[in-house]
């Protein structure tokens, strides 16, 4: 969830309608959707973001839990994720001494309007200590269909678990809409759905960089990388 430009490439972003509501209208451009995206990894206008404890682990649905794992596995190689449309969008997101990640954003699932367990709009990766990038968590993303922030008829959810919002913009053209951030490739102390990782912590940008790589590059982030991750399911991807 990154503040970032994609080249000079620019994108119409329809949104859905679902007949009983007015649309949102269009997108201007890749632009404010990669800011829409990048609001998400911020706790927006004062709304707490609800972790694990909000819900109890006997709450959640393992069995979907597991379900996620089995697709996302194969993007432990970021490759392969880039292959299958997801795109590195801006630098690793932070929050004092909290960390999200990097974020690869698969604009087609952003844009389709539908919310699946085994399709994740974003794949949240963090710099590995042995180099390279690791899969850490998903992230889910819905717009609002009326943009009315009174309203939440149409809050999604997954997992058994509901998610965050609505939650307004954040940044000019960005839409209310709902999110969540699920931990089932790292521990997460504060819960499965927590927002930030307190155990991470992004590296240092290189020097003059003030949004990170061009979005859509793979490869090896900077080092510098603070914080260790614990990883769930270690010394196995096929879950």
């Amino acid at each position: 969830m990154p503040q970032v430009r994609v080249g000079a490439a620019r994108f119409s972003i329809a949104a859905k309608s679902n007949g009983e509501r007015g649309g949102l209208g269009r997108m201007k451009n890749a632009l404010r959707l990669l800011v829409m995206l990048a609001g998400a990894a911020l706790v927006v206008g004062g709304m707490v973001i609800p972790g694990e404890s909000a819900y109890g682990e006997g709450d959640i649905d393992q069995a979907e839990v597991a379900r996620a794992r089995r697709a996302t596995a194969k993007y432990h190689d970021v490759a392969v994720a880039m292959r299958d449309g997801y795109q590195r969008l801006g630098p690793c997101v932070s929050k004092g001494d909290t960390a999200v990640g990097y974020h690869y954003t698969n604009l087609e699932l952003v844009n389709d309007g539908v919310v699946d367990a085994e399709k994740p709009e974003i794949l949240i990766y963090f710099p590995s200590r042995q180099g390279g990038l690791r899969l850490v968590a998903l992230e889910y993303f819905k717009a609002d269909a009326d943009g009315d922030l009174a309203t939440d008829d149409d809050k999604p959810s997954l997992f058994d678990v509901e998610f965050v919002g609505p939650i307004p913009p954040s940044a000019p053209g960005q839409p209310n809409h709902y999110e969540m951030h699920a931990w089932i490739w790292a521990k997460n102390p504060d819960g499965t759905f927590a927002h930030f990782n307190e155990n991470l912590q992004c590296p240092p940008p290189p020097p003059g960089e003030r949004t990170g790589p061009p979005p859509g590059m793979g490869g090896t982030p900077p080092p510098g990388m603070g914080g260790a991750i614990e990883p769930i399911g270690a010394g196995s991807h096929s879950h």
